[in-house]
């Protein structure tokens, strides 16, 4: 819900990441809420929760999604990056994508990105056609929209799976070959809709 209903709002309605990931944590947190007064009404065997234990439900509510968002927009493990240089450009790609791939690393312990961000020489040095509009550069808003998963050495039916993830949350995905065979998620940016 976090991750799907932000990028709605920033492809939907242009606002900023900021504001997208705040509406919708609010809203996350509320849904997380009901559903835990929900639980302690069920497990009680009671028609009413105590007011204790609504402020209790509250706090956990907010504290689950605050710190889920606020551990997203700061950390990637090493483990999940193909070096150290990748994990250091964490925090050059967009808000959105960020929270994207640690939703998507709860599930997918063993996905590796590759790339994040890159310049014209980087496209040289691979031997590519320098692309003039890729997201893989940065962009106006000053965030990289664009990430390369490893699919080398992988199960293809879980490389399917964290395909469809991305375009469910409402990425963009391109399974190509560069240099190697890898899955690209991007996300789109207004001043420049027709980039990858």
């Amino acid at each position: 819900m976090l991750v799907r209903l932000s990028v709605w709002m920033y492809t939907a309605f242009e606002c900023s990441a900021w504001t997208a990931i705040g509406v919708t944590a609010l809203l996350t947190a509320t849904v997380l809420y009901v559903s835990l007064n929900q639980l302690t009404k069920i497990l009680s065997g009671k028609k009413k929760t105590k007011e204790k234990t609504r402020r209790f439900n509250l706090r956990a509510a907010l504290l689950a999604v605050g710190a889920f968002t606020f551990v997203s927009m700061l950390y990637i493990s090493a483990s999940n990056t193909k070096t150290s240089m990748v994990q250091s450009e964490y925090a050059s790609m967009h808000p959105l994508l960020r929270m994207g791939v640690s939703v998507m690393l709860l599930f997918d312990r063993e996905a590796v990105v590759t790339d994040m961000s890159r310049t014209h020489q980087d496209y040289q040095e691979m031997k590519l056609t320098v692309k003039k509009k890729s997201l893989h550069y940065p962009q106006s808003d000053g965030f990289v929209h664009a990430l390369d998963l490893r699919t080398n050495d992988r199960d293809e039916g879980r490389n399917e799976w964290v395909e469809w993830y991305f375009r469910l949350m409402g990425f963009r995905t391109l399974r190509h070959h560069g240099t190697e065979d890898h899955l690209h998620v991007s996300l789109m940016i207004h001043d420049n809709p027709g980039a990858l």
